[in-house]
């Protein structure tokens, strides 16, 4: 009895572990809840084996005894009869004597079967343990029957995990497939982009150069007609002609050097400003920061630029452009930055701008600011300083 109520509990904790198990178990709790239900198994059937054995050792010990007829049997059974008798008896007449026979027919069957039973009291023990293992092995037999529909359950859910499982990696590998793929477009296209901007910039600097030239050629027809006109009128003599002289070549090269001017301010135009004294970088932050204040602008232009450089070798050859440079947004479409740069001429680049060194400015090596003026989409100005003025 005390091992039934065992098996039923543990029948019970079986049960309740099996249904915890959820169909969304991973596919390593689900082998682990298989294992335990075939370790369960297991030992259930080694329990079988075991009270099968007891059984056949109980039946051997009791075959003996039933090939011979039991102790007593035939005084019990005489004693059954007298019993039957007086009870008859009694019931067809119901007499004092008839009564005290029948009490006596009793007391001799009790009697007889105490007897009987203390005689072969080895064989009804047999008998009875058989019976009790029997009922134990049934309770088995159940237990172990609906385990096995545990288990077989259990090893679907097995399955079913790991192609859940298979499944999610199949999917993580297309999407870092997909990844990648993206990645790579995104990178050809980038360099696709940076060749483009490559050819843009050679074209540019070949406009600049044709320009510059131009430019070049035009300052020196000018000074040409200018030393032309100065050579026709310097021979006249007489003092009439000579006032007369002076003041038309006077009239003459103020329009020579109005042209002259007209020519330099286009060369500037497309030149950077470098501030050489710690005077005018406070006087061009002042004015930056004059700008930020500006309430009424627009404020909302916060997207970086980048800065590249070029440097051009004493023959005029230009190099290859510098790394990338950032220049900061601060609003107000103005852009500070810094940027590192060698002794000679220099050219920056930003976007679809560009810009000569000034002339008139020396560059050495070192680092340097910059501020970019973007307001003018048309000409933005550029200014640069070295950092130790800062």
């Amino acid at each position: 009895m005390h091992y039934q109520r065992l098996s039923t509990i543990f029948f019970l904790l079986v049960t309740l572990g099996f249904c915890a198990t959820s169909n969304g178990q991973s596919n390593k709790t689900a082998q682990a809840e298989l294992a335990s239900l075939q370790h369960q198994s297991t030992e259930l059937q080694a329990r079988q084996k075991q009270l099968q054995s007891t059984i056949k050792k109980r039946e051997a010990q009791l075959q003996p005894l039933l090939k011979k007829s039991p102790v007593g049997k035939d005084k019990l059974d005489r004693a059954q009869k007298t019993l039957d008798k007086a009870s008859a008896d009694y019931r067809a007449e119901l007499t004092l004597g008839n009564k005290s026979i029948r009490k006596n027919a009793e007391f001799k069957y009790a009697l007889a079967q105490r007897k009987f039973r203390k005689a072969n009291a080895e064989r009804f023990s047999l008998e009875g343990d058989i019976e009790d293992i029997a009922a134990q092995l049934a309770t088995l037999d159940s237990e172990a029957s609906a385990l096995t529909g545990r288990i077989a359950k259990q090893r679907k859910a097995v399955s079913d995990a790991r192609s859940q499982q298979q499944a999610k990696e199949r999917a993580r590998l297309i999407k870092a497939r997909n990844l990648q793929t993206h990645k790579q477009a995104r990178r050809e296209q980038q360099n696709q982009n940076n060749a483009a901007e490559i050819e843009h910039l050679k074209a540019q600097l070949e406009q600049l150069e044709k320009e510059k030239q131009a430019r070049l050629a035009s300052v020196a027809r000018t000074k040409a007609a200018a030393t032309s006109t100065a050579a026709q009128t310097s021979p006249v003599k007489s003092v009439p002609v000579q006032k007369t002289a002076k003041a038309e070549p006077a009239k003459d090269t103020s329009r020579t050097s109005r042209r002259v001017n007209t020519a330099a301010a286009i060369l500037d135009n497309s030149s950077a400003v470098m501030l050489t004294t710690k005077a005018a970088v406070m006087a061009e932050k002042r004015h930056l920061q004059q700008l930020l204040n500006t309430p009424r602008a627009r404020k909302n232009l916060y997207k970086d630029k980048i800065l590249f450089t070029k440097s051009v070798t004493a023959d005029g050859t230009v190099k290859r452009r510098s790394r990338p440079n950032k220049l900061r947004a601060l609003g107000h479409h103005q852009y500070h930055g810094q940027v590192r740069l060698r002794a000679g001429e220099v050219i920056f680049l930003v976007e679809s701008s560009s810009w000569r060194q000034d002339q008139s400015s020396e560059v050495s090596s070192g680092r340097y600011k910059v501020i970019l003026d973007g307001r003018d989409n048309d000409n933005p100005r550029l200014v640069y300083y070295p950092a130790a003025l800062d």
